[in-house]
């Protein structure tokens, strides 16, 4: 994953890396695996406290949450 964005979560910044998955997989996460829809992103927490954690987002909330980083 090479694209890096700064997000924010309730009252934090955080920095993740993120893919815009071009067809359908799965990504293996905490709670078990997940299925990832085209079209959906794939996130990735590159801090300290969650280094490595992955999640699904769709496009809406993806850019709702995150902003680029400039």
């Amino acid at each position: 994953m090479a694209n890096t964005q700064y997000g924010t979560s309730e009252d934090e910044s955080v920095k993740v890396e993120f893919e815009q998955v071009k067809k359908d997989t799965t990504i293996t996460t905490a709670d078990g695996d997940v299925l990832v829809q085209k079209g959906n992103y794939i996130v990735t927490h590159v801090d300290e406290l969650r280094k490595g954690k992955q999640f699904a987002i769709t496009p809406d909330d993806f850019n709702r949450r995150y902003k680029p980083v400039k």
